[in-house]
């Protein structure tokens, strides 16, 4: 019984097998080692030297200590040194892309500055909630700073229809007509009414009357009172327009300011 040696096998029992190859049938020239490959790698392999520069400096005292970058190899770019002390490197801040920030319009930006609708063309703006001089919601001579109303303790509510022809009228179209509406002090008299529901005009030559819904539109016509006329004195309260036409349920004073 013979002896030989297969990769990977190691040793085996060859028997009188002819066709295994046995170390006999190597040339001296030829050591088995050349025709099986080449002979393996001692374990564990020798480490191998650090390629990344000269070993770190460490000082007692002196600049804050940095790592020295690796060579350049393989195309690889050079990484930024380490601070290792030293306060952090101070970023410049971005620049500003808007420019300076914008002055904000009055009003919470509701109503948009004069000089904007002036560059656009358009009327110049109105603030809401001032009414120019003589209007009937303008506070009379003005508010002066630091000054509260004392209001009164009882109004009623004024219905003012603006139109040509009576609300009584039988082809009047009081669904399309203007309607405007006002809390009128009750301690006023009607000719107080009458001034405040026509500011700065002259009052003479009119009259308001008061007129009553009758349903589908319709209205009946009630009292009338001339300006001259000594009834025009008379205070809301005894002509029926109390703060019960206002909270109560009698529902709103219907009035139409005409000629007499």
């Amino acid at each position: 019984m013979s002896w030989g040696f297969q990769p990977n096998r190691g040793m085996l029992n060859l028997g009188n097998n002819p066709h295994l190859i046995t170390p006999e049938d190597f040339p001296p020239s030829m050591p088995p080692e050349a025709y099986f490959g080449a002979p393996a790698l001692p374990f564990p392999m020798p480490a191998a030297p650090m390629a990344f520069g000269p070993p770190l400096a460490i000082g007692i005292a002196g600049p804050p200590l940095t790592f020295a970058p690796p060579p350049a190899t393989f195309g690889m770019p050079v990484p930024m040194p380490i601070q290792l002390g030293g306060p952090p490197p101070m970023m410049a801040p971005p620049p500003m892309q808007f420019g300076p920030p914008m002055p904000q319009p009055p009003h919470g930006g509701h109503i948009p500055p004069a000089w904007v609708a002036n560059n656009l063309g358009g009327p110049p703006a109105t603030i809401p909630n001032m009414p120019n001089e003589g209007s009937n919601l303008h506070f009379p001579g003005g508010r002066q700073p630091g000054y509260n109303i004392l209001f009164s303790k009882e109004y009623c509510s004024i219905h003012v229809f603006v139109m040509d022809n009576p609300p009584w009228a039988d082809d009047a179209n009081t669904n399309q007509a203007e309607v405007q509406k006002f809390h009128a002090d009750c301690n006023w008299n009607v000719k107080q009414l009458m001034e405040a529901l026509r500011p700065g005009q002259d009052c003479s030559a009119w009259a308001i009357t008061e007129v009553v819904e009758k349903g589908d539109g319709k209205w009946a016509r009630g009292s009338t009172f001339v300006y001259t006329s000594e009834r025009a004195g008379f205070p809301l309260t005894v002509v029926g327009w109390t703060k019960n036409r206002r909270d109560g349920d009698k529902g709103a004073v219907w009035v139409w300011m005409h000629k007499p």
